[in-house]
């Protein structure tokens, strides 16, 4: 499957780490613009988390909907580029393309 998406050693090596100390993140996929959006450029970086809920009881969709700015302000700001972040559960309503169309980089687990 080619994603027509690269990431510089730099860049991965920076979203892993981010990942490693963003405890709600438990997995992320690398992946091409979901359909139902608006076409990626070519510096944008689409990745696709899977998040655990935390201690406090909140669903882990509810975590995402609560840091989901943060972490992509995060994301653009150590890799230098337009990072979308997206929701990846099955109750995602592009979760089946998500799934065929991106690779798994890092997972917790």
């Amino acid at each position: 499957m080619t994603l027509n998406v690269q990431l510089s050693a730099r860049e991965f090596s920076a979203i892993t780490e981010w990942a490693n100390e963003t405890r709600s993140i438990s997995e992320i996929r690398l992946c091409r613009t979901p359909p139902k959006s608006r076409r990626a450029t070519k510096t944008e970086v689409g990745l696709a988390v899977t998040v655990s809920s935390d201690a406090t009881g909140n669903s882990a969709f509810g975590v995402f909907c609560s840091l989901v700015d943060r972490w992509q302000r995060q994301l653009q700001d150590i890799t230098g580029r337009h990072v979308s972040v997206w929701w990846f559960g099955p109750e995602s309503p592009v979760y089946e393309e998500l799934r065929t169309h991106s690779v798994l980089i890092w997972s917790r687990n």
